[in-house]
């Protein structure tokens, strides 16, 4: 009976060691793939393009690119140009924009996990992670507003009364002051009256709310679950 006890203990340890192990080498794993990642972008350069956006939805998500106006000299989709990869819009197909970002002149050098089969059948192709879309139209007109006029809460609401889209957000208001988020995004903009308004968002908005300078809530302006409900 002992003999048949220790047999059992020493088994289990034995896979007890080897799932630990297993996990370990996980964890180790993923660890230096992060800190390649950040050493790898960092040397990365950071441009600029203008171009046409294409959106498509395949299997695995949404997909966007742009077709460049300029000359590129790094390899590109033949027919979809540069591909994307960052917080984007549907809305966005077929409108002239301007896209900046870090760029990875070929994303199979880099391994991006996110990225592995997003591009099926082109692996070579450049990508841009897009970290700012602003319409080259109205760049600079949007510059100039924003330089000199703070949003009130009632241009939020008008906004919001003619679409809950966050790149209509972003258009008309420009970059958020501040992102407070964890797990989600919780852009902040500053009101004329130090107040804020707060955005919730993923993928879509998921609530906008007025708040103090405590962040204490003082009207609800938009809430998707809500909207649903009613629908």
């Amino acid at each position: 009976m002992k003999t048949k006890l220790v047999a059992l203990i020493i088994i289990g340890v034995v896979i007890g060691g080897l799932i630990l192990y297993g996990a370990l080498s996980n964890y180790i794993q993923n660890y230096n793939y992060e800190i390649n990642k950040t050493e790898y972008l960092a040397n990365q350069p950071t441009i600029s393009v203008t171009g046409i956006i294409q959106y498509w939805q395949p299997i695995d998500g949404p997909s966007y690119s742009i077709i460049p106006e300029e000359d590129i000299d790094f390899e590109i989709n033949e027919h979809r140009g540069i591909f994307l990869y960052g917080q984007l819009s549907p809305s966005l197909e077929g409108k002239r924009v301007t896209v900046s970002g870090i760029l990875i002149e070929n994303y199979v050098d880099f391994q991006l996990k996110t990225l592995g089969g997003a591009f099926g059948g082109d692996p070579n192709t450049a990508v841009i992670l897009v970290d700012k879309v602003l319409s080259s139209e109205i760049e600079n007109a949007l510059s100039s507003y924003m330089g000199k006029i703070v949003p009130t809460l009632d241009d939020f609401k008008n906004a919001l009364s003619e679409s809950q889209d966050i790149e209509t957000i972003f258009f008309k208001f420009g970059e958020p002051h501040d992102d407070i988020g964890s797990g989600i995004h919780i852009y902040v903009y500053e009101l004329n009256d130090s107040t804020q308004v707060w955005i919730g968002y993923t993928d879509k908005i998921l609530y906008v709310r007025h708040v103090d300078v405590e962040g204490n809530i003082l009207e609800k302006l938009f809430n998707l679950e809500e909207k649903e409900n009613e629908n």
